[in-house]
């Protein structure tokens, strides 16, 4: 890695960045509930997360000022496109008044949220920070303390951009999948460098982020506020393709009918079987429907 070395500061340097951290849902947080339409709920939910919060990672609060704000507290695999676009316009709303945003997300679909956010947010002037956990703050052997700690810090470098904390790495948040259930490095950025690690000294990897050689460690970030642009389509459908399996009529015409986008699986370089047209049929119809269709792989390295 071709990179920048930093000491990391402490105590934190003054003035300290002040950074939202929003609140989603998932492991971390360890409780799930997918209504919180009522602002009673939030404030309660929220008092009770900064209470766990200064009880399992009061540290955290040293680090830099943070207010906190929850948005939901979903299993991550019920978010989508609507709640990430309200997590964003959240960001784009309190954008004069912070200087970092960390977003506390499920796993399961963190690395889609960080892509949304990556190819939503144009331009973003401030860091954006996702981060996670396999295991609930209040376990006794749980990496969220250490995540939420690796998160804020890279936040408050003032680094601009979108990216991902987990497990002493940072990605950046359009180049992240997760690939471990079990581990808790539960992910990597295939086919792309991870732009840093934290260890003794964070080491940012500059051939990655040209950015972080220049940018500053103190002070708001300066930039305008970042557009959003969230048409997002959530009307997609990914098929596996099983070998030797065909796509007969009956088959697309429903795929058809009801998806907006597909996603086709296919083998290593992105192939499907052509002994039969079913594959190229699907693709014909698509096309013909304006309906747009990607191929790819389930291999994590190489190229399609």
């Amino acid at each position: 890695m071709v990179g920048t070395r930093l000491v990391l500061p402490s105590p934190a340097p003054s003035p300290r960045q002040r950074i939202l951290l929003l609140h989603t849902g998932g492991t971390l947080g360890g409780s799930f509930s997918d209504d919180l339409s009522l602002e009673a709920d939030r404030a309660s939910v929220a008092q009770e997360f900064v209470q766990d919060l200064q009880s399992h990672c009061a540290e955290l609060f040293e680090l830099a000022d943070i207010t906190i704000r929850v948005l939901f507290q979903a299993d991550s695999s019920n978010m989508g496109v609507g709640e990430w676009a309200v997590l964003a316009q959240t960001m784009v709303d309190a954008w004069g008044e912070f200087d970092a945003f960390v977003i506390i997300h499920g796993t399961d679909t963190l690395a889609y949220c960080s892509s949304y956010l990556a190819l939503t947010m144009v331009s973003p002037s401030k860091p954006i920070v996702v981060t996670g956990s396999q295991r609930p703050l209040r376990e006794l052997r749980s990496d969220a303390r250490m995540n939420l700690i690796d998160a804020v810090q890279l936040a408050s470098l003032g680094l601009p951009g979108v990216f991902v904390a987990f497990d002493s790495n940072v990605y950046l948040g359009s180049r992240v999948a997760k690939t471990s259930n079990l581990e808790l490095g539960a992910f990597q950025s295939p086919n792309f460098p991870a732009v840093g690690h934290f260890g003794v000294e964070i080491e940012l990897n500059t051939a990655v982020v040209p950015a972080a050689t220049t940018w500053h460690t103190r002070g708001s970030p300066s930039g305008q506020t970042p557009g959003f642009d969230g048409r997002a389509e959530p009307a997609l459908t990914q098929v596996g393709v099983v070998p030797g399996a065909g796509c007969p009529a009956p088959l697309r015409q429903s795929l058809l009918a009801c998806s907006k986008g597909l996603v086709i699986e296919g083998f290593g370089l992105g192939h499907a079987p052509t002994r039969v047209s079913d594959w190229m049929d699907l693709c014909d119809e698509a096309y013909r429907q304006n309906i747009p269709v990607l191929m790819v792989s389930p291999c994590r390295r190489g190229r399609i």
